[in-house]
């Protein structure tokens, strides 16, 4: 397939309504390895799981004979601590182009989503993959129907963003033989990207008392079990690091786009009133501050505000926006090339750190 053919494939989250539906796209490191060990066969799960080769084939292929599901755990367990992918799903993986590979977003409606989904789908077409796109429309219900549907579909591997169900993923994906690949999202039986959260914290902490704010606020998901993404513990750990006061009433919960009113309203009226405060993502940090200055409050005047990711859009707003950024186009590039060594045999975990900038504009200032 000649480079650049390739077509962004999207699924939409409510299957029911158009299912699949091409759409035309617009338009260093730290690593963490285990102990590398030679490709794992059939017959060492086998082995080690106590059962037959055949039983290993039924659990990987889900069929044609049904397994119990003690034994298809204990598997399971044999092809995670091997590393085991068949044969079959490696060859389709270091085909020559014309291959396909799933992409897992929480919700493309997020600019940051839309963003690196463009990043994503540049990087696949320069290698001549074809990108299948499962939105799960920030309901985490769907994501099984979507890993059901990647495998109908026979995609050649997955890049799968943070969801709230990564153990399912990963035992789905590794039960399937489908290589894979996590973004901003750990786990011992799957090799990921992830963002330097604590430099990032670091960074963001650190320009806000350079300009002599004490008072820091964090306007974020509260609940760090079902937002496991949640920069809280990076920013209060930055916070007590720095020496500056970490008052729990300064950490405003926003687990979405629409509580952007609330939040704002008790960063304004927060006992002590903060001076300045970092907010999980630039997303709900452009709504905060539209939300602060129609509340009365000037930014960065009153509240200088930093935000992460530097979208777009953060440059351009009312009130340019600082923001911890990073690159977008060295994630996709990097979780290829992870993705198309795992298709390869490679049996090495690997984690991989994306380094982290600071971008000064105009939301931050000195305090008054």
């Amino acid at each position: 397939m000649p480079i650049g053919s390739c077509d962004l494939w999207l699924m939409r989250s409510a299957l029911g309504h158009g299912g699949i539906e091409v759409v035309r796209p617009r338009g260093v490191m730290r690593q963490r390895g285990m102990t590398i060990r030679t490709r794992a066969t059939r017959l060492d799960v086998a082995r080690l799981a106590g059962v037959s080769s055949a039983v290993v084939s039924y659990v990987v292929n889900n069929g044609p004979k049904p397994v119990a599901a003690t034994t298809r755990h204990r598997v399971l367990e044999a092809i995670r601590a091997l590393d085991y992918y068949p044969d079959e799903a490696a060859r389709r993986l270091r085909g020559v182009g014309g291959s396909t590979i799933g992409y897992l977003v929480p919700d493309i409606r997020n600019p940051f989503f839309a963003d690196m989904t463009a990043a994503f789908n540049r990087a696949l077409r320069l290698r001549g993959y074809h990108l299948l796109l499962a939105d799960l429309g920030d309901d985490d219900a769907q994501e099984r129907s979507y890993l059901e549907l990647f495998r109908t579909k026979r995609v050649d591997g997955v890049i799968a963003w943070q969801t709230a169900s990564v153990n399912d993923l990963v035992d789905f994906l590794t039960s399937s033989a489908i290589p894979f690949v996590l973004v901003a999202a750990r786990h011992p039986g799957a090799s990921s990207i992830m963002i330097d959260e604590e430099a990032a914290a670091n960074l963001a902490v650190g320009h806000l008392k350079a300009l002599g704010h004490r008072r820091i606020a964090y306007v974020g998901p509260r609940d760090v079990t079902h937002h496991p993404q949640s920069r809280r513990p990076f920013v209060e750990r930055a916070l007590r690091q720095a020496g500056l006061p970490v008052n729990g009433e300064w950490f405003v919960d926003m687990a979405a786009l629409d509580d952007a009113p609330t939040a704002a309203r008790r960063l304004a009226t927060a006992p002590g009133r903060p001076t300045a405060a970092i907010v999980h993502n630039d997303a709900f940090a452009i709504r905060i501050v539209s939300n602060l200055i129609e509340l009365g409050s000037a930014v960065p005047g009153d509240l200088s505000i930093v935000g992460y990711d530097d979208l777009e859009a953060s440059r351009y707003t009312r009130v340019p926006l600082t923001s911890i950024g990073y690159s977008k186009s060295d994630i996709g590039r990097l979780a290829i090339d992870l993705l198309l060594r795992r298709g390869e045999g490679a049996t090495t975990r690997e984690e991989l750190t994306l380094p982290v900038a600071l971008v000064v504009r105009a939301s931050s200032a000195r305090a008054g």
